[in-house]
């Protein structure tokens, strides 16, 4: 479970650092009303790699839940 907790923290942090960058961008080069498409496109990304992640840790409850079902 730690495993998961951790990688859980860093798609988060990647998904803050990555919001924050953008947001810097635009503000310097005064370009804010476009921020939202790379702002979007993270947050997609980072969908992608949760649903990537949820189907890993479901493959492997699955894989241990019938690992416990056949020792008894």
């Amino acid at each position: 479970m730690s495993g998961m907790n951790d990688n859980i923290v860093k798609q988060s942090l990647r998904l803050g650092i990555s919001v924050l960058i953008t947001c810097a961008i635009a503000q310097h080069f005064d370009r804010i009303d476009f921020v939202w498409y790379p702002v979007l496109a993270v947050i997609f990304w980072l969908m992608i790699k949760m649903k990537i992640l949820y189907e890993q840790l479901e493959a492997e409850f699955s894989a241990r839940s019938v690992g416990a079902w056949l020792s008894f």
